[in-house]
């Protein structure tokens, strides 16, 4: 895996990311599939190797149905409790992109995902390259000269997507420390129900939020 991370952060480097605090106090979103078997929500969070988020709950919520078998749909509300410094992604460029051919076209990376590189493979215990990147981030940093004091990183909206120009749509937070649960809940039964209430939310002139943490 030594080799494969080195060439991740080879082309993070060409990227140009850069670091940027998230400040105590900002709240996030989660979904998630919680197995029926797990009894605890917090247990479930932190078993995996990033809590992933988005500053805003329709984007965070659609991940609680990316569940396999006898699953709860829900969504976790969580603080960031002390300021941290994470790495900022450029564009829409994604880390686990290192794995395929990409390049930079006008204000976006093209990323061909039919066309993965035949240097390096992500880790096979995990499913896909994502979560090869939450699971190797420190490695993968220190590549960089970094060390655990980056906590994660972030992705921002762009103009021509759906959510507000320059709002945090994915957080992959490592540092377990600086977030607190608030509060979970259960989504509706289905993506599409899901959809619903969020149009039905819009047409009253009321949030998400109060819909579904009551």
């Amino acid at each position: 895996m030594r080799q494969t991370n080195l060439k991740i952060a080879e082309q993070l480097a060409q990227v140009k990311y850069k670091e940027t605090t998230i400040m105590a106090g900002e709240v996030f979103f989660s979904g998630y599939p919680l197995p029926n078997d797990m009894t605890s929500d917090v247990k479930y969070l932190n078993s995996r190797y990033a809590l992933w988020q988005s500053e805003h709950l329709s984007y965070a919520g659609v991940y609680g149905y990316r569940g396999i078998g006898n699953v709860q749909e829900k969504v976790a509300k969580i603080e960031i409790i002390k300021d941290i410094t994470v790495l900022e992604m450029p564009l829409n460029f994604h880390p686990a992109s290192c794995f395929f051919e990409w390049e930079l076209q006008g204000n976006r990376y093209d990323v061909s995902y039919s066309n993965p590189r035949n240097d390096m493979s992500w880790d096979k215990e995990v499913t896909q390259p994502d979560h090869h990147i939450d699971k190797h981030f420190y490695e993968i940093i220190s590549h960089l000269g970094f060390d655990r004091k980056i906590s994660g990183f972030i992705r921002r909206s762009l103009d021509e997507d759906e959510y507000t120009t320059g709002s945090i749509y994915e957080f992959a937070l490592m540092d377990r420390s600086a977030a607190k649960i608030l509060s979970t809940a259960n989504l509706p039964s289905t993506v599409d129900d899901f959809w619903m209430l969020i149009e039905s939310q819009k047409q009253i002139g009321k949030s998400l939020e109060s819909a579904l943490f009551k």
